[in-house]
């Protein structure tokens, strides 16, 4: 190993063109603190730098052979931290364009089922409430709320007078009102 550290940058790097693993592993222990320090001063997050150097060194191991320098080794690990670094920045805002897509159809799901949840339990509610009225006064809510008749049309279905039909859609109105009051506060 004595051999490797006495090497200069230049021999280094003719050594990692040749696929030598422990040129790598003499790199590694050349220059991985002071990347390390310039991934953490990108990032501003030792253990995403950590990954990083990581990352860059893998990339070393598994794609030097047969490559030819342009610069020095360091000036080269330097800008294989800064694209790597770059591309952790670009995955980390797609991760978080994605998280807010996903946030936003969750909560536009989520309030689309509970309306429909809480409409279908407020239509059962007014249904028990109203099926709970005196048969003919239910009988008459119904002819004016459902089938939409005048109050007149009303008092003739139901043969009674029209100050009847008033009367009882009076009381069945303040039945529904006590009755549906509990319920409606909570919505």
């Amino acid at each position: 190993m004595g051999a490797l550290q006495s090497l200069t940058d230049m021999e280094l790097t003719e050594l990692l063109a040749a696929g030598d693993s422990k040129a790598v592993e003499e790199v590694y222990n050349r220059f991985s603190e002071s990347m390390l320090t310039h991934a953490n001063m990108m990032l501003k997050d030792r253990d995403a730098a950590k990954d990083v150097v990581a990352n860059v060194f893998v990339r070393l191991l598994t794609s030097t052979t047969g490559r030819e320098f342009r610069s020095s080794i360091e000036a080269f690990l330097y800008g294989c931290v800064r694209h790597e670094v770059l591309n952790q920045f670009r995955h980390d805002q797609y991760r978080m364009q994605y998280a807010a897509h996903l946030k936003a159809y969750y909560e536009e799901t989520e309030l689309a089922t509970d309306k429909v949840v809480m409409g279908n339990e407020m239509q059962r509610r007014i249904n028990e409430a109203v099926d709970s009225l005196p048969p003919k006064m239910r009988e008459i809510y119904e002819l004016s709320r459902s089938k939409n008749l005048s109050r007149k049309q009303v008092a003739e279905a139901a043969q009674v007078t029209e100050g009847t039909v008033n009367t009882q859609l009076n009381r069945a109105f303040k039945i529904l009102k006590s009755r549906l009051t509990v319920f409606f506060i909570w919505f």
